[in-house]
């Protein structure tokens, strides 16, 4: 992401208190800054950084305008993950904290994040005007007639819309193995297309065009899936050219001259290609015996519904929900299947819709873990159907166990154990029973695991 200048210097003030304690490792190419207790991750991002500079220098030709490159690592919150870079400044920050976004795959965070972030530093220093071409402004006027006219027409010195230059810094990450085009984009993607969604051309200028549901996100995965498209349909050189043909009104111009058509044109391409794709597929699944049971947000009114955990004897499933609050998973709940109603329809298709009553249970409980840290998901303990495990937001940092005994009544799933210790400060996202021994294996975002017994 790309951030304002100011941006850097808050960053630091916000991230400690005092900057005397920060630290530099120095790389041929690298200042890399990290506070007291990041080394680890510091170094890990130092030797990415150098790995990966290279090839992205010699593919968008970047050694000429080279300047030291500044990364500031950040390890001060164990709720946010993410990384931004400001091309114009030459710095970039990475926080250690892995983002397990629910719409994105698991990668290697650090290679990944990294490899984006620098692709923009480079690719949008490549595509942005040289000085003196920072800003003009075309004005022509016309005083002491009737009427007086004013003509001002913006020449910027970076014209490029949002979703190309988050699509080539994937794009990056994508070819040197840190990130995949992985089933949770294709399910974005495929939605969008066979729901007539998808952001148009000048809707992929900003990730503030569409508002609700996951519009900004689209913006990253259109465009991701743009550079694929080019590099499949017009070979990987042209994704890497079209960096040098930005126009200074436009990036327009750069399709046109690159891939020989207009923008529209491609966009138009590019939509029925993968309207074709998706279609087909959609039309293979449904000659083999299509069957769609109602989804449980139709149920139970739940904007999110996530990481549903079965029991091991099957008879109990467990999971996250929303209800109707958006973006606030604020219950967790359980599903008897010995003793919820079920009804079923035939309308003489060949396929039979169950629907779902509402929950034997549900319980209150603190999942709001944002978008940044990974999601909470209940499980089973392997030994017994009627215990389960879960992450929680409360301070201090804790793990919860739940009782959820078999029955018909409602009403009787307990919080019978919660699990702290002053050498577990952060929140347990991921939470396991051994399958053998009464322990519990616990782990947060950055990767530590705990064991309680």
């Amino acid at each position: 992401m790309r951030r304002a200048f100011l941006s850097i210097a808050a960053t630091l003030f916000l991230c400690g208190t005092a900057q005397a304690q920060l630290q530099t490792i120095i790389t041929d190419h690298f200042r890399v800054h990290f506070f007291p207790g990041a080394e680890g991750t510091a170094r890990r991002v130092a030797d990415t950084c150098e790995e990966v500079f290279p090839a992205l220098a010699a593919a968008y030709d970047y050694y000429d305008d080279f300047r030291t490159i500044h990364v500031i690592v950040l390890d001060n919150s164990d709720r946010l993950g993410n990384g931004w870079a400001d091309y114009y400044s030459n710095t970039m920050a990475i926080w250690a904290t892995a983002m397990d976004f629910e719409l994105r795959g698991t990668h290697d965070w650090i290679k990944n994040v990294v490899t984006h972030e620098l692709a923009h530093i480079i690719t949008l220093n490549k595509s942005r005007k040289k000085w003196p071409m920072q800003f003009a402004l075309v004005s022509v006027s016309r005083f002491d007639s009737n009427p007086d006219i004013t003509f001002q027409f913006p020449l910027y010195h970076q014209t490029v819309p949002r979703s190309w230059s988050e699509g080539i810094a994937q794009d990056g990450a994508y070819k040197f193995g840190y990130d995949s085009w992985d089933s949770h984009r294709d399910m974005l993607l495929r939605m969008a297309v066979l729901e007539d969604d998808l952001l148009s051309w000048e809707e992929m200028g900003t990730v503030y065009d569409r508002g609700g549901k996951f519009y900004g996100e689209f913006v990253y995965n259109q465009g991701y899936s743009m550079m694929l498209y080019i590099d499949q349909q017009y070979g990987p050189d042209k994704v890497d050219e079209l960096t040098h043909h930005v126009g200074s009104m436009s990036f327009d111009p750069a399709i046109q001259r690159v891939l020989g058509v207009s923008a529209d044109r491609f966009y138009e391409d590019w939509a029925a290609f993968l309207a074709e794709n998706y279609r087909r597929l959609e039309s293979e699944i449904r000659s083999r015996g299509y069957f769609e049971g109602v989804p449980l947000d139709e149920v139970n009114e739940g904007i999110l519904e996530y990481f549903p955990a079965l029991s091991p004897d099957g008879s109990k499933l467990a999971y996250l929900t929303s209800e109707n609050q958006d973006y606030a998973i604020a219950l967790i709940k359980i599903y008897d299947f010995e003793t919820m109603l079920t009804s079923a329809e035939n309308d003489g298709r060949k396929n039979k819709t169950l629907a779902l009553v509402q929950p034997r249970d549900k319980v209150y409980h603190d999942n709001r873990t944002g978008r940044w840290l990974t999601k909470f998901k209940p499980e089973f303990d392997p030994k017994r159907s009627d215990i389960f495990v879960v992450g929680c937001m409360e301070q201090p940092r804790c793990v919860e166990v739940f009782h959820s005994p078999p029955g018909t009544e409602s009403g009787n799933v307990q919080l019978c154990m919660r699990l702290r210790d002053e050498m577990v400060a952060s929140v347990q996202s991921l939470n396991a029973f051994h399958p053998f021994e009464n322990r519990i294996f616990s782990a947060n975002s950055s990767g530590r695991v705990s064991a309680w017994s």
